[in-house]
């Protein structure tokens, strides 16, 4: 079980409606709240692969007010925003160690179905298409008790009778882990690139939309193998939209997360 709460705030500066050098400006917070439940069986006895099934549940606010708490996700709409919550998606996922001497690396896929109410929920919660994830993960102890971990990704949103498109995010990330007190806090600075790609036609080529690259930290505590709790911190040295409309300010854009894990 995992939860998960992110709130990030963004001002994007509006040139589609520019007249006589005006700039309209939307400054706006975004927070979400993601609930996760995961069931997996090992189908090895040396525990190199396994198959899981999730559910999501996932409470959103989008507030007009930057400054507005991100705690306000818990609430309902107010003049300031909006809120938003249901199951939206059911999963299914598969966990793979290739390599019986590179135990350091591993393997995840998942297939996700959008399982809200409604179109309208389905579009609010993000859920709305049919997607697939492939994620590699590998680690390297450098140092006694600090860690490099790499992971990069791909997530293809299906098209679907309410979009006529597919759509494709490529993901890389790198972490510097140091584990102190006893091996249960752990310090992560990051840096991650993000690319988001359109595919309009079957078979044509992919374009780009937006890309960012990310910087951040964060820390972990791990009171024993079953619960996790962590905070992350995340700015941009990049920040592009990839519309000639709009353009995303750099400087206004953070995101916070929260998040405690428990397994039983």
């Amino acid at each position: 079980i995992s939860l998960g709460l992110v709130g990030s705030e963004m001002c994007i500066r509006d040139s589609s409606n520019i007249l006589n050098d005006n700039v309209i400006v939307d400054r706006r917070r975004f927070t979400s709240m993601d609930n996760t439940i995961r069931v997996s069986y090992g189908f090895s006895e040396n525990k190199r692969w396994d198959l899981g099934a999730t559910i999501q549940y996932r409470q959103i606010r989008l507030d007009n007010d930057a400054r507005s708490s991100p705690f306000r996700v818990f609430e309902g709409d107010s003049f300031s925003g909006n809120s938003e919550r249901g199951f939206s998606k059911l999963g299914l996922q598969f966990r793979w160690m290739p390599f019986v001497k590179v135990p350091e690396l591993t393997l995840q896929s998942s297939l996700n179905f959008p399982i809200a109410k409604n179109d309208q929920l389905k579009a609010e919660l993000g859920a709305q298409r049919i997607s697939f994830d492939l994620n590699a993960t590998w680690f390297n102890e450098f140092y006694a008790q600090t860690y490099l971990f790499f992971q990069t990704g791909w997530t293809t949103r299906f098209k679907n009778e309410r979009r006529d498109n597919s759509t494709h995010h490529a993901l890389g990330s790198i972490y510097l882990v140091k584990r102190i007190f006893n091996q249960k806090v752990y310090f992560f600075p990051s840096l991650t690139y993000f690319n988001s790609m359109e595919q309009f036609n079957s078979g044509g080529r992919l374009n780009q939309t937006n890309y960012q690259l990310l910087w951040g930290g964060g820390i972990q505590y791990q009171p024993n193998t079953q619960i996790s709790i962590f905070a992350q911190f995340q700015a941009p040295f990049i920040l592009e939209s990839g519309s000639k409309n709009s353009e995303w300010i750099k400087d206004s854009y953070s995101a916070f997360s929260l998040g405690f894990r428990i397994l039983i």
